[in-house]
């Protein structure tokens, strides 16, 4: 593959989620992008009939290929008629399935370049890739480690899914292991640089939106008008629901707004999860339960007219290390709408509140006398309107999809990884020439065993397999699941993923050469097995 901008490039985008999702807005903005710029854009998605943070459950599974216009959808369905699906498809960063079943679809696209949206598709999409020879983007959206940190334990799964120090070694290894990486916030990427990532493998890339939506919100705001109309001064949410959005506050806030003479605030929530019944029962115990209204999730043409029949658009994100780090998609979308916002002093969404002069920023630890206070001040109309000009005009300037994408050159995503590719291929011949002047140190000298750099890269082997078997071992548990010959066969996936993503650019050791062995051995152990397995539940006569 060459660097040369003539030649149209196949992209493909990993996501552990069903595709298309109403509310992945950030997959959607990025096919559209590349394919906008001459890309052929393949996006490699689940195939499941529920959605756990939708609460919502499909009739049928949707067709395993599908041509959505901007991109072709291949979905995983191995084993889609049989109990097995949901183990197989878990959305899990070690499902060695996920890694096979990338490996074949990468091979037979035809692929130049990965992207691997979130730390949950990172491993596998980046093994894939490997086996293939491809270059991988890892488009880091969130920081999956704070976000552990803070959400609720609701199910016996989560005690391994969020799991903070498990979690936080899976997003370095991914990180270490991408060939660049894309994040949202400056803030985010001074993190990692901090954690001692270079510089110039990462790139910020925001959750601003395509100019081609910014062209087409009027219209769909035309279409929509008559569904969302609050006659009252009203603020607006549009997003998921629970406890580190900060809703409490808002709903407080609304209260001591109410308590005194004049028109009353009201607010109106579009979307769904966790913490909804909570908030309306809190709603109900301030006594605004007529002011609120939520409406639940909506279609995302409908979120136009549901901004455009509001006065003021709220983020009240609950300030900590994973909102300092990130920036929500409401954020520009209340800009493009022409709504001002009010949001909490978390550091990105207050620096560009602050910059454009598009709203106002609630104190830090406001109550909900203080929020009041600043809801009051914003029912002027006047500092509305100077509000929501700038932060329309900002949009339109400075703050779109297509003006990031601009700073690595015409083709955000393909530049990053050919650039990538490149330092990668400089990496290897660097690395290779190390390995070449190290072999020529006399052996009689230094001794097999003496060698620093060769210890170090078995026990690099030793730690990620033991890392592996025990996420197997907790994986099996969960799913109750638990017995030697299925713990042996993941062992022995993840022992030949291990090796693959180990292995010298150049040199084979002795102790890699003995490893052979070893895996060939393993291999007809599983292949026993699984023979063992399949005669078992044939019925019988068959054979």
């Amino acid at each position: 593959m060459t660097p040369a901008h003539s030649t149209r490039q196949n992209v493909g985008i990993v996501v552990q989620d069903n595709y298309p999702l109403d509310r992945d807005v950030r997959t959607r903005k990025m096919a559209k992008s590349l394919t906008g710029a001459g890309e052929t854009v393949s996006i490699f998605a689940r195939n499941s009939l529920d959605d756990p943070d939708l609460g919502a459950i499909r009739d049928e599974h949707p067709p395993r290929s599908e041509d959505i216009g901007y991109a072709q959808v291949y979905r995983f369905s191995w084993l889609l008629s049989t109990w097995l699906f949901p183990l197989v498809t878990a959305k899990l960063p070690v499902n060695p399935f996920w890694m096979l079943w990338l490996a074949f679809r990468f091979r037979d696209a035809d692929l130049d370049a990965v992207v691997a949206c979130d730390v949950r598709a990172a491993l596998p999409a980046i093994a894939a890739a490997k086996l293939n020879g491809l270059p991988v983007v890892l488009d880091l959206r969130e920081n999956f480690a704070e976000l552990a940190r803070i959400k609720p334990v609701e199910s016996p799964l989560d005690h391994l899914a969020l799991n903070v120090p498990l979690v936080s070694a899976i997003e370095r290894l991914s990180v270490g292991l991408a060939d660049h990486v894309w994040v949202v916030t400056r803030e985010r990427k001074d993190a990692l640089v901090a954690d001692g990532f270079s510089p110039s493998k990462l790139s910020v890339v925001s959750n601003t939106p395509l100019r081609s939506e910014i062209e087409e919100f009027a219209d769909r705001v035309d279409d929509e008008t008559t569904r969302f109309d609050w006659s009252a001064f009203t603020l607006v949410y549009v997003g998921s629901i629970n406890r580190f959005r900060g809703l409490d506050l808002i709903l407080e806030g609304v209260a001591h707004a109410n308590r005194g003479e004049g028109e009353p605030v009201h607010l109106a929530v579009a979307g769904d999860g966790p913490d909804r019944e909570r908030l309306e029962r809190l709603s109900e115990e301030l006594g605004i339960e007529d002011e609120v209204h939520f409406v639940g999730w909506i279609d995302p043409e409908a979120v136009p007219s549901f901004l455009d029949a509001g006065d003021v658009g709220v983020i009240p994100h609950v300030v900590n290390r994973y909102t300092n780090q990130t920036v929500p998609n409401k954020l520009f979308d209340y800009m493009m709408a022409g709504l001002p916002v009010l949001t909490t002093p978390a550091d990105p969404i207050a620096c560009v509140v602050r910059t454009v002069g598009c709203g106002r920023v609630l104190p830090p630890n406001a109550d909900g006398a203080a929020t009041a206070a600043v809801v009051t001040e914003m029912r002027d109309a006047e500092l509305r309107r100077r509000w929501a000009q700038n932060g329309r005009d900002a949009v339109e300037e400075s703050y779109s999809w297509e003006t990031d994408a601009s700073r690595f050159g015409r083709r955000c995503a393909t530049d990053s990884v050919l650039r990538a590719n490149e330092t990668r291929a400089c990496s290897g011949r660097r690395v290779t020439d190390r390995l070449r002047r190290l072999s020529a140190v006399d052996s009689k000298a230094l001794g097999p065993s003496s060698n620093p750099m060769a210890s170090q890269r078995r026990m690099r082997v030793v730690r990620m397999q033991t890392a592996w078997m025990l996420a197997v071992v907790g994986l099996l548990v969960v799913t109750e699941s638990l017995s030697l010959d299925l713990f042996f066969l993941f062992s022995v996936v993840g022992l030949l993923l291990v090796t693959e993503l180990t292995t010298s650019f150049s040199l084979t050791p002795d102790w890699r050469r003995r490893l052979r062995w070893v895996l060939a051995a393993a291999v007809v152990a599983s292949a026993y097995l699984v023979a063992n397995r399949i005669l078992a539940i044939l019925p019988g006569g068959m054979l």
